[in-house]
């Protein structure tokens, strides 16, 4: 493990797992900062970090305690494209949206409105993704344990909100209250 400290007091600490990283970000406010109206200021974040050979595609994996998130992107010179997804769950824990195929289905997607990447430069990458399996096992694994130590909770994360009621024209226009901004999402 390498602890570093970076900007505005988030302490990172860095462990490899063959290509993938996990890094546990821990955030404390600076003494006299000032809060920022609805964001937080303090967090503790995990995530997980691939980088493909060619450094083109990156995937990162964030765990909040609260909702699993990956984010693809691909990169190359100024042109940069990115895809992701939320609501997904650790390995056979929900059974929803498990992490490693998500993941898999991002780096193939990218492609179809990415002119950064080829269609056939994608199938590998998600292929590379594949193969580094036992790595991502391994640093899912270890990511899983972390979370259970850090956010003291069972490891079922919200789960993908429930399509609402289908509401007829008769109903009138949906509406939602506005008194403190957008309501967040709800977990079930």
């Amino acid at each position: 493990m390498v602890a570093s400290v970076a900007r505005a007091g988030t302490i990172e600490t860095r462990t490899s797992f063959g290509r993938i990283e996990m890094v546990e970000e821990v955030r404390t406010p600076d003494p006299g900062e000032l809060p920022i109206m609805d964001m937080p200021d303090a967090w503790t974040k995990l995530h997980l970090h691939w980088r493909s050979a060619d450094g083109v595609v990156g995937v990162d994996v964030t765990d909040d305690g609260r909702i699993v998130e990956a984010r693809v992107s691909a990169e190359a010179g100024k042109q940069f494209c990115i895809s992701s997804a939320d609501h997904l769950q650790y390995s056979g824990v929900a059974g929803e949206a498990e992490i490693k195929d998500q993941l898999q289905n991002l780096i193939a997607s990218l492609a179809a409105g990415c002119s950064v990447i080829a269609p056939p430069t994608a199938v590998v990458h998600a292929r590379t993704l594949a193969d580094g399996g036992p790595d991502f096992a391994v640093a899912e694994n270890a990511m899983r344990a972390r979370a259970l130590v850090l956010f003291q909770h069972p490891l079922t994360r919200c789960l993908a909100p429930l399509p609402p009621p289908r509401r007829s024209k008769k109903d009138g226009p949906e509406v939602i209250p506005m008194l403190d901004g957008p309501p967040s999402p709800t977990c079930r």
